[in-house]
């Protein structure tokens, strides 16, 4: 029997800086471009069907307990996540989406810790 997938949830802080990737994109280098740099992104997302501690995230609870870290292949952008109610819920938050130059330490408010 395969174990149940987890499941990815984006925090709404997460969703506007996915948004805010997009149009910033699309100002810059066109809407193709834009649409395949998302779409790579998100496709990122799949390596958490096992869980939080997919190979290739970091821990980082230096910054916030339970805190993980991950930069997608060829991206620019890193996701920080947390896992939501431990492994009987099977949910990992993306709490934020910030390109590699920002600081995840001046980004991430109390308000970001897992419920």
């Amino acid at each position: 029997m395969k174990p149940q997938i987890w499941r990815v949830r984006l925090a709404d802080r997460a969703e506007a800086d996915l948004a805010e990737i997009a149009t910033w994109t699309r100002r810059e280098f066109g809407p193709r471009q834009a649409d395949a740099y998302i779409a790579r992104l998100l496709a990122a997302l799949q390596v958490f069907e096992d869980g939080p501690d997919a190979r290739g995230t970091l821990d980082r609870s230096d910054l916030q307990p339970g805190l993980r870290v991950l930069r997608p292949l060829r991206a620019k952008h890193i996701f920080l996540l947390s896992n939501v109610g431990g492994t009987t819920e099977r949910t990992i938050n993306i709490l934020r989406i910030l390109h590699t130059a920002m600081d995840p330490s001046r980004h991430l408010d109390p308000d970001d810790a897992p419920a």
